[in-house]
């Protein structure tokens, strides 16, 4: 050391100061300052003049201040604050490290003065905090106030900060010094907190907490609505005294349950009111936890579903007599089905026998005596025969009409393009001596079943060839429409047409808008028709003009929707 000391002096030509240890005649190691001089003979060093002394105390004290400074970094760090020093004569800002963070600014690119920290200071917020500084520089009080900060991202944050006023020996302010705080997280949980105590104030629920042992901490305006205690008259008491004598064994499970950290989700009981009146309620039960994580009580939500519970038992109750009616009303429907399938089977026997013999004999009586009846008498004879046919034709529409109602439907994809051609091709088939032309659109393909939708094509392009037979040539035309997975379906003649007035008779059974002598026809066809497109779910609708012709719609479900459609709706 002493000759590095005497190259350096010798080098610089003045005096050094060292700082060094040394070790002391008890063995300790000292701390020592020593301050080197040359003395100087021209050129030459003719001697070096060496002050020392013992610095030990001092770096001492100068290791417990640095210690104490960290310390005091590492607790503002941890405490979310720092420490600030205003010099009012300089108009300078000093800002610990902390201090920094919390305003989000480096200290190395972020020069600290009043003007800096102001212009953190939220522009709402920025007034009150002026005003605070001037009113605590004016009078020498302590100031405390809570305001927002802008950070350089745009975010804010709370701040809470305290400050003092420093005065010269005249009295007059030369400097602050204050502390700030960030509270931004405090301020958040205690908004949760009232948030939470507004909700469960508020609730019409019965939300309470208890101990590990079961007693009654705190106790909600809902709590005191449902079981009737006041908060004042429960808190301290056991839970068990909501509980009736043959409900108590359910306590000890509970508790049990909780200490092992599960949760009740709607466990429905029996509890007892002040009034000792039992009422049905409805448990949610969770662990409460304290900042360690370790389980010290649990807090329960209790609904009071006494009324729900009479109103569900009112309510099976009546599904049960609904379902003992239906049962009923099934057993009397199957009863008219028998009825009504013995009535078909007597219609088709009973009364085809003599109808047909009515018939029969009328003929043979034109054919092999009408020499012996006048002109009258065959005419009157015609009438009934042809009557007697017409009764038959009605007793077989009679019979469809009931059949297609009780007809079990198969399900398919149906081409209507193709049954439509045929049907057409029958009915025009018949018609030869007639002028016919089908103009046939593209159709959909639809669910449902084959026979029943061919019977309905069957019907409709039947009546538009009858009621077109006074036009020289005959159209009809038959297309469809979408709409989802509805598909409108129509076919439409240049015929005769109808009065709109009358086209609510038009779909019932024996209704007829022309008659007899006009078209022949039973009026029975549009009514089967209504009767099978409803069975698929669809509807059926008119549209008409006097001598302008007509059109029938009707609706089924589009397969295309329903790729596999099999089952009957």
């Amino acid at each position: 050391t002493l000759r590095g000391l005497r190259l350096l002096l010798h080098k610089l030509r003045e005096s050094v100061t060292v700082v060094y240890r040394f070790r002391h005649q008890d063995g300790s190691w000292r701390w020592m300052e020593g301050v080197g001089t040359n003395m100087l003979d021209e050129e030459s060093v003719r001697a070096i003049v060496v002050n020392t002394r013992d610095i030990t105390e001092r770096k001492t004290e100068e290791e417990k201040l640095s210690r104490s400074e960290s310390h005091l970094r590492r607790a503002q760090s941890v405490g979310k604050t720092g420490s600030w020093y205003v010099d009012l004569e300089k108009n300078t800002l000093e800002w610990s490290q902390e201090v920094y963070r919390i305003f989000g600014r480096n200290p190395w690119t972020f020069p600290a003065t009043n003007e800096d920290f102001f212009a953190s200071v939220h522009p709402e917020d920025r007034e009150a905090v002026l005003a605070a500084f001037a009113e605590s520089i004016r009078t020498g009080k302590r100031f405390e106030i809570e305001h927002r900060i802008i950070l350089t991202d745009g975010s804010e944050r709370i701040v809470f900060e305290q400050g003092e006023v420093t005065r010269d020996d005249r009295g007059k302010s030369v400097a602050m010094i204050g502390v700030v705080q960030d509270i931004s997280e405090r301020r958040r949980a205690e908004e949760e907190l009232l948030r939470s105590a507004a909700i469960i104030a508020s609730s019409d629920d019965a939300i309470f907490t208890k101990t590990l042992d079961g007693i009654i901490v705190s106790w909600n305006p809902g709590a005191e609505k449902i079981y009737g205690y006041s908060a004042a008259e429960i808190r301290g008491r056991p839970v068990s005294i909501l509980a009736p004598l043959d409900r108590q064994d359910e306590l000890p499970a509970i508790m049990t349950k909780l200490r092992k950290g599960e949760r009740m989700d709607h466990y429905e009981t029996v509890r007892i009111t002040k009034e000792g009146k039992c009422i049905d309620v409805s448990l949610s039960i969770s662990p409460l936890k304290d900042s360690q994580g370790k389980i010290v009580g649990a807090a329960s939500i209790a609904r009071d579903i006494t009324e729900r519970n009479i109103i569900v038992g009112e309510i099976r109750k009546l599904n049960e007599e609904l379902e003992r009616r239906v049962m009923q009303r099934t057993a009397q429907l199957e009863a008219a089905n028998k009825e009504l399938e013995s009535f078909s089977y007597s219609v088709s026997h009973d009364l085809r026998a003599p109808l047909r013999a009515i018939v029969g004999f009328g003929k043979v009586l034109m054919e092999e005596h009408s020499r012996d009846l006048n002109a009258d008498g065959q005419r009157l004879m015609k009438v009934m025969i042809d009557n007697g046919n017409r009764m038959g034709e009605l007793i077989d529409d009679l019979l469809a009409f009931s059949r297609f109602r009780r007809q079990h439907l198969v399900l398919s994809n149906v081409d209507l393009n193709q049954i439509a051609r045929d049907v057409f091709e029958e009915v025009a088939a018949g018609n030869k001596e007639r002028s016919i032309r089908l103009d046939l659109r593209y159709l959909l393909p639809a669910c449902g079943d084959p026979a029943l939708i061919r019977q309905v094509l069957q019907n409709l392009i039947s009546n538009a060839v009858k009621f077109t037979s006074r036009r020289d040539e005959a159209v009809v035309e038959i297309g469809c429409s979408e709409t989802g997975r509805e598909v409108t379906y129509y076919v439409k003649d240049n015929g005769i047409g109808f009065d709109m007035r009358y086209v609510d008779r038009l779909f019932g059974v024996f209704q007829r808008l022309h008659s007899m002598e006009e078209f022949e026809g039973t009026g029975v066809g549009l009514a089967i028709v209504k009767r099978i497109v409803e069975r698929h779910g669809g509807r059926v609708w008119a549209d008409a003009r006097l001598n302008e012709g007509a059109t029938i719609f009707f609706t089924l479900t589009n397969s295309e929707q329903i790729p596999l459609c099999s089952d009957e709706p």
